[in-house]
């Protein structure tokens, strides 16, 4: 029993590596799921730019607002929605610069530590990814510039995403699904080796202590 232990112990040792990046794919498609599941049980709706408070920009009319400076931007208060996803479309005749969206919890400001930058779309929109969690308030920063016409065509929460999204890695997922396992399958063969090194030192003076009277 105990010499079929080992040998079964020293298959696994060999095919530690494998082992490894088997779990972290696990580990990836699991989480994945669970984010499409949870994604598609969140009920969907719309914002209208019409209802947000604007600062340092003015609103035009039609879904249009010209930015005054540096800082403006659209909010959207008393929200208190279970916002993970925020599509954001709009169209300008210039440049903004980078458009970002702050978000609340209840009872707190907006802070930078709660600040998500937007991904582009193909279609030209944003999509913003929140941590779950309700939203108390929203608030979209139109860019870095002033005097800048920017029309918001429509803001969506918790659009539905195609799985793709879910279940294709991007780039930085491929690469740490890459790097990550070697790195753990390592350290696990170092923690195995130092393991059995200390054994090995240990045994001879184990084995004078039982031998002693």
């Amino acid at each position: 029993m105990r010499q079929r232990l080992k040998t079964i112990l020293a298959v696994l040792y060999q095919r530690l590596p494998l082992w490894c990046y088997l779990a972290a794919l696990a580990l990836w498609l699991g989480l994945a799921l669970a984010d499409y599941i949870g994604d598609g049980l969140r009920a969907e709706a719309a914002l209208n730019p019409a209802d947000a408070v604007p600062h340092n920009t003015d609103n035009a009319g039609d879904g249009w607002f010209v930015t005054q400076n540096a800082d403006p931007q659209l909010v959207f208060a008393y929200l208190d929605a279970d916002v993970r996803v925020v599509r954001m479309g709009f169209e300008t005749n210039g440049q903004p610069g980078e458009m970002e969206l702050f978000y609340t919890r209840e009872g707190l400001a907006f802070s930078p530590r709660q600040r998500v930058i937007g991904v582009p779309q193909d279609d030209g929109s944003y999509l913003y990814f929140l941590p779950a969690g309700r939203a108390a308030a929203l608030r979209i920063d139109l860019g870095t510039r002033g005097g800048v016409p920017v029309r918001v065509t429509g803001i969506g929460l918790n659009p539905r995403l195609p799985a793709a999204h879910y279940f294709v890695p991007g780039l930085y997922m491929l690469a740490a699904l890459a790097v990550l396992p070697a790195l753990a399958c390592a350290g696990i063969f170092t923690i195995i080796e130092w393991v059995g090194f200390c054994r090995r030192r240990l045994k001879p003076i184990v084995r004078v202590k039982r031998q002693a009277p």
